[in-house]
């Protein structure tokens, strides 16, 4: 009986939220700006490996702008980018 009193108290203090711990939000607000950077830096270096004519680039930039105007799922711009490619456009 007293082991599972044990663990429960256990379960209970690790389900605690992180956010009264000032250390941890700190980490956290600091990790916010570095994972939007290496995420950026990540479509750069894509972006220049895949546009080889101004074409893909023009395409490129207007993904990219409709992807952060709009609530438009990134998957259905990935498929018009792919009937485009294929058609022989880009």
């Amino acid at each position: 009986m007293r082991a599972d009193r044990g663990a429960c108290l256990l379960c209970e203090r690790s389900n605690r939220p992180l956010a009264p711990f000032a250390l941890a939000s700190i980490i956290q607000a600091a990790l916010v700006p570095l994972s939007i950077g290496l995420m950026a830096a990540s479509a750069l270096i894509v972006a220049q490996a895949a546009d080889r004519n101004w074409a893909a680039v023009i395409l490129t930039l207007a993904v990219a702008a409709l992807a952060y105007a709009t609530r438009l799922n990134p998957l259905f711009l990935l498929l018009a980018g792919g009937f485009l490619g294929f058609a022989g456009v880009v």
